[in-house]
């Protein structure tokens, strides 16, 4: 598409010459070392992508689009488009290339199972038809215009697009971008409604995004949604197409059963009946594949429903895992289907949680059709990513070899099996290991083998929460203030090198641990960021110097011994009413005086409010500020310059921003952990902790239940045992009832003593409850806060208190 094209679709003014650009980003993180194709518009966001058009610039972009022209590098030297507001120029360019598109569009919104309805659409319909889909989740107003860029009906025979609101207003814009044929309604609840007056309102939205489409797919055992979607039809039109599991007057009346961990689902298609089995009992599922059905139905393409391949269906997390492997590996299992963009996405994660980590890609053949341009696509992203090798799987795959530089190592094998018989023969050492292939491949078993057989308890951990939680926290606090992570108690329980790497390309400034060897096994862990160690000894300050660690200075001994290593940056500390650390306001003027004569660089002066989160104690807050300025004021007339300070913690962010200085320190917040009341509804939790039924058997009134016979059943019982204990830091105290867990998403009391390494709980009310189903102890139906209460204590001892031994799998929405 030239420029002068991209600035009449936007409205805007070309600057320098016209070229062609076929690709659009929009972060620098994401070029390879050349893009001549490559349009990057500079978005204006948390960060503003004006900023980094120099790096743009070097990695030799085609052009950019702009809204800050004098941020261009050279008048000339970058041609550009300037328009006012680059990123609804960005939408505008995705609605240009959907209007150039004349075959089917699917557009997806609902509260729920968007992206689950989606993916199994895909896992259904690939191989046999062409499609454009958006991968993972995105769906929101930048997600969507990425999405559908790429749409060409050239290439594709078929578009699926999802929608996701949380504003009013917001499905305009989709909707233009969209423009669906066929709009789809799943699940509608109170997911993402707290910004909406009204449940009406919120679906009057939603349905903003059918406007034009000839065809509308929603549930009719809902009767807010049923009455909305006839008044849809009566309005444009429309064709409604309803389903139901209990009402045989909708359009498509399924019939379900269960059958072991399998649900049988029948009904008419056309004029004749089917029959076909889902490998999922539980109702979400099931409901989510009434939709799909309905969509299959009114697909303008003649669909053989019962050679689909129902029974192979994957689950869809909506999130990439990070799990530990064999051999010290890390494990990226994305191998449920294999598409361009979905590739891109789980390199580019891949490659923020490696840091320099080496990276294998173990890959299939295409299987979409035409393969010409594809390899050789793989093999830029591949160089892009910085893969250190690619292990192919398949008869085609081997055409890859040609486009690979020299330096990225490739293997090939025939099939899965020839992969599986020769792994332990593959350099795999320490490497993040991806996997990314077509369902037919059976990549699930190569995963099996990778992965260390672990703990059938987890301590999950979102890191889209956290990104979320560290950008909300962000938005308090004005640029150019910095932002320092606490990342010590690996993490508060939440993982070590894996949450650093997140803050460091989430663009925290600074971390900071408590021990000096937690800085050390970061730095190993290839984390650059500056760390900044709360508890030095003086006697590792070599270790300090080797590793590039900061230490924090509170009293006279530990600067003596830090003047020893000139070149060493350090923190001091003040103790302004705390009363842990610190040099105490008597103290400064000696201080002072030292401080005139210390050649290292003082990379910040710091102190900690002791209620920053209780109003009962906001005078002695504005006593410990007053006292920060006197001493820092003193400080910076001895330094000849003012330091860089910090005071605000967590909660000091939310109730204190004018206290904010030149860095905050974000700590329990971060981990979604309400501390001030301004950030309830704002923050989202990061750790979920979840266990494993390992067996459940049937128990009559009156039989006692573990250890010292104190659970005794009052009722004929179905008592199920789960793989967690009081070693995994299920706390004694919670037992006998005090606590229950979740399976299915309903509570489950805990029936007796908790044991060492299992509980038992009660399920008789949970019907669908079987062995190898997942209970929750903390996560979406309990909160952190919650299960301290019943232990009788506070979040941050419940997190750090969860056992080593408990794997820690990272998820990406």
């Amino acid at each position: 598409m030239l420029l002068s094209d991209i600035a009449r679709v936007t409205g805007g003014k070309l600057s320098g010459k016209d070229v062609n650009v076929s690709d659009i980003q929009i972060d620098t993180r994401r070029l390879f070392e050349t893009n001549p194709d490559c349009l990057f518009i500079a978005l204006v966001g948390d960060r503003n992508g004006h900023d980094f058009l120099p790096q743009a610039r070097t990695k030799k972009v085609a052009a950019a689009l702009v809204s800050q022209p004098e941020a261009l590098p050279q008048p000339g030297d970058l041609p550009a488009v300037v328009v006012p507001d680059t990123l609804k120029a960005l939408q505008d360019l995705a609605a240009y290339k959907r209007q150039l598109f004349d075959k089917t569009v699917v557009g997806i919104t609902g509260s729920n199972g968007k992206t689950v309805v989606k993916e199994w659409l895909r896992q259904l319909l690939n191989p046999e038809l062409r499609l454009c889909v958006s991968p993972h989740s995105y769906n929101s107003q930048i997600g969507v215009a990425m999405s559908v860029w790429p749409l060409d009906a050239s290439m594709h025979d078929l578009a699926i697009f999802e929608a996701g609101i949380s504003q009013p207003g917001n499905m305009n814009m989709l909707e233009r971008i969209i423009k669906p044929t066929i709009g789809v309604l799943t699940y509608f609840g109170d997911a993402h409604r707290q910004n909406f007056e009204s449940a009406a309102q919120h679906l009057d939205e939603k349905f903003k995004l059918f406007a034009l489409a000839h065809t509308l797919i929603c549930p009719r055992d809902n009767p807010q949604v049923y009455a909305r979607a006839q008044q849809w039809a009566t309005e444009t039109g429309g064709r409604l197409i309803d389903w139901s599991l209990t009402d045989p007057r909708a359009a498509l009346f399924l019939v379900c059963q269960r059958d072991g961990k399998r649900t049988v689902i029948s009904g008419q298609w056309g004029s004749r009946p089917f029959k076909i089995r889902i490998p999922f009992i539980d109702a979400p599922s099931v409901h989510n594949m009434a939709t799909v059905m309905a969509v299959l139905s009114q697909l303008p393409v003649d669909l053989e429903v019962d050679r689909l391949p129902f029974d192979q269906l994957e689950p869809v997390a909506n999130r990439l895992q990070l799990i530990q492997g064999i051999r010290g590996a890390q494990i990226l299992n994305d191998a449920y289907s294999f598409d361009m963009a979905g590739l891109e996405s789980v390199l580019n994660f891949g490659h923020i949680q490696s840091g320099d980590q080496p990276m294998t890609l173990i890959l299939s053949d295409w299987l979409q059709g035409d393969d010409t341009g594809v390899y050789r696509s793989i093999a830029r992203l591949a160089q892009k990513y910085r893969v250190t090798q690619v292990v192919g799987v398949g008869e085609r795959i081997a055409r890859l070899a040609q486009w690979l530089p020299a330096h990225i190592g490739f293997t090939h094998f025939a099939d899965t099996g020839e992969l599986i018989e020769h792994l332990p023969l593959i350099e795999l050492n320490e490497h993040l290991v991806i996997l990314k292939g077509a369902r037919r491949f059976a990549f699930e078993r190569i995963a099996d083998r990778l992965t260390l057989k672990a703990h059938r308890t987890v301590l999950e951990i979102n890191l889209a929460a956290l990104a979320h939680n560290y950008r909300y926290h962000r938005r308090l606090i004005q640029h150019p203030t910095k932002l320092m992570c606490m990342v010590k108690a690996s993490s508060y329980g939440a993982g070590e090198h894996e949450i650093a790497h997140r803050l460091s390309m989430l663009g925290a400034d600074y971390l900071c641990v408590a021990y000096a060897d937690e800085g050390i096994e970061l730095r190993k862990r290839r984390v650059k960021l500056p760390i900044m160690v709360l508890n030095p000894e003086e006697r590792q300050f070599d270790l300090f110097e080797q590793y590039h660690l900061e230490p924090e200075i509170y009293n006279t001994d530990l600067l003596y011994a830090a003047m020893r290593y000139p070149h060493m940056p350090i923190h001091i500390k003040l103790d302004t009413g705390m009363h842990r650390l610190g040099f105490l306001p008597h103290q400064i003027d000696e201080l002072c005086r030292l401080l005139a004569n210390v050649s290292n660089p003082i990379a910040s002066v710091m102190s900690h409010l002791a209620g920053s989160e209780t109003p009962a104690h906001d005078n002695y807050t504005t006593q410990q500020a007053a006292l920060f300025d006197r001493a820092t004021q003193k400080i910076a007339e001895a330094r000849g310059a003012m330091p860089l300070r910090h005071l605000l913690n967590s909660a000091g962010i939310v109730r204190w921003p004018q206290y904010a200085y030149d860095m905050v320190r974000l700590g329990i917040g971060l981990y979604g952990i309400e501390v001030a009341s301004p950030t309830r509804q704002h923050l989202q939790p990061v750790m979920a902790l979840k266990a494993t039924i390992s067996q459940i058997k049937n128990l009559k009134a009156g039989d006692t239940v573990g250890y010292n016979r104190v659970g005794v059943l009052n009722r004929p019982t179905r008592l199920a045992t789960v793989s967690i204990g009081y070693a995994d830091g299920l706390r004694r105290i919670a037992g006998i009832g005090k606590l229950s867990l979740y399976v299915h998403g309903q509570p489950a009391p805990i029936v007796g003593q908790i044991c060492m390494d299992m509980t038992m709980i009660d399920v008789t009310d949970i019907a669908q409850a079987q062995e190898g189903d997942a209970v929750e102890v903390f996560g979406q139906h309990q909160s952190i806060q919650q299960v301290a209460g019943v232990f009788g204590t506070i979040a941050y001892e419940v997190m750090t208190g969860i056992s080593a031994r408990v794997p820690r799998v990272f998820v990406e929405e």
